[in-house]
């Protein structure tokens, strides 16, 4: 018994520090993941875009999103799926989603429509909260890759920031730069694959990205998604199997 509870001991003391270092963390990176994207936003696509009561640049695919955000807000009512416009495409109406108008993010602006002014855009304050998530769950597979390296996770998050391939879209088509879908489900499929738990939060299920999506992501969300729930549930039977042979 005194051995338990000298080892005990050894354990807790050990364990404090890095509980320590865990919280902080945890409350640094939110905070470290916003400015990050906010200051990656402005750099990429400057104070006119992040404007969101400014509408004179809009052209071409951003200007497509606007007006089916603009027939959208005029809708008496929701109706599923999200986004859908009865004023587009009469009599049947049509989803705003094909217009790149990001229907989760105008549902939103529906419900508060009354209180915003009638000329308002988000592509822009979109963008920031792609970036932040972009960093946010760049880091998440940082650590998990390198060992729970903060330093890795930070360059992790920095990385996948400037990627090429998301910084392009913020040039075009900005319901495009909706990575963090894929990066969410590469984290759930890491932590799958580490630790198969039941209580782990699939940020990345389909009820959370709903409206948000194009069909490519859509397509990569779904292997992501299958190869996690397969791994989670072949760690339960693992786990069932050598608790039901011990």
């Amino acid at each position: 018994m005194s051995r338990q509870l000298r080892r005990l001991n050894v354990d807790t003391g050990q364990s404090a520090p890095a509980q320590h270092s865990i919280d902080a963390w945890r409350i640094a990176l939110p905070a470290l993941s916003f400015l990050a994207g906010l200051a990656y936003a402005f750099v990429v696509i400057g104070p006119r875009v992040l404007n969101p009561f400014n509408l004179s640049w809009m052209v071409g695919d951003p200007a497509t999103a606007y007006l089916g955000w603009a027939f959208f807000r005029q809708e008496t009512h929701l109706t599923f799926p999200l986004g859908w416009s009865h004023a587009i495409g009469y009599p049947l109406g049509e989803p705003v989603a094909y217009f790149g108008s990001i229907p989760l993010i105008a549902t939103v602006g529906w419900l508060i429509c009354n209180i915003i002014p009638e000329n308002v855009q988000y592509v822009g304050i979109y963008f920031v909260l792609c970036s932040a998530l972009q960093f946010y769950l760049g880091c998440r597979i940082g650590r998990q890759v390198c060992g729970d390296d903060a330093v890795a996770g930070i360059l992790g998050g920095a990385l996948f920031l400037i990627a090429p391939v998301f910084t392009w879209r913020a040039f075009d088509h900005f319901s495009s730069t909706s990575h963090w879908i894929i990066l969410a489900a590469l984290d759930q499929l890491l932590r799958a694959t580490a630790r198969p738990s039941a209580t782990d939060l699939n940020l990345a299920d389909p009820e959370l990205s709903i409206g948000v999506r194009q069909s490519y992501i859509s397509s990569m969300l779904a292997i992501e998604l299958y190869h996690t729930r397969k791994t989670r549930i072949c760690g339960r039977l693992l786990v069932w199997l050598r608790w039901g042979s011990g």
